[in-house]
């Protein structure tokens, strides 16, 4: 399709069969916007491309952890993540060159399971989230924590200059008794 009003090229292919190390990649569809005035002086310069997924298994993510960046966030999908279901769309942005300029990933995670130390895990969570190469926005969400029942919460982590990170969480904490299991975790908290 062109794009009169932003003299572009717009290429979309539906439900593509990608295959990555042996992992079908559910794609709903794929679209790539196309500068159409380089294009007549035959070169081209991909403005940007969009992936569409359909859920995923998170299981199966993991097999595709290896290319993530940085490497402390396939370590925490590796090591950390036991289950859950993802679904997302991803706009990848090119520069003149087509090198990576930026990206923006938003979605939605459900049925999320992750431990995250010896004795205290995340169960029945879902989230959304939002991330680029700046900063990683999670909204809404929901889950247990141990005892802990948090039923709205948000964390955002700013990457650049440094990694800082700023959460607020609603729970409920009514099972005080159970807690006591978590003394190294709120030793610095007064609840």
């Amino acid at each position: 399709k062109l794009d009169l009003k932003k003299v572009r090229l717009f290429l979309q292919t539906d439900e593509p069969r990608i295959d990555y190390r042996n992992i079908l990649i559910p794609l709903r569809n794929i679209k790539v916007y196309i500068n159409f005035l380089p294009l007549i002086k035959g070169q081209t310069q991909i403005e940007k491309t969009v992936l569409t997924l359909n859920e995923i298994d998170i299981k199966k993510l993991k097999n595709l952890s290896s290319s993530f960046k940085p490497s402390n966030f396939t370590s925490f999908i590796n090591n950390k993540v036991e289950s859950g279901k993802i679904k997302s769309q991803i706009e990848i942005y090119l520069n003149e060159e087509n090198s990576l300029e930026n990206f923006i990933a938003r979605g939605s995670v459900t049925n999320f399971e992750a431990k995250i130390t010896e004795n205290f895990s995340l169960n029945k969570s879902s989230f959304t989230f939002f991330a680029d190469n700046t900063d990683v926005l999670i909204k809404n969400f929901f889950g247990l924590a141990g005892p802990i029942k948090i039923f709205d919460g948000d964390i955002k982590v700013k990457l650049t200059p440094e990694v800082s990170l700023n959460s607020n969480f609603n729970a409920d904490f009514k099972n005080n008794k159970k807690l006591k299991n978590y003394d190294k975790l709120f030793e610095d908290f007064e609840i």
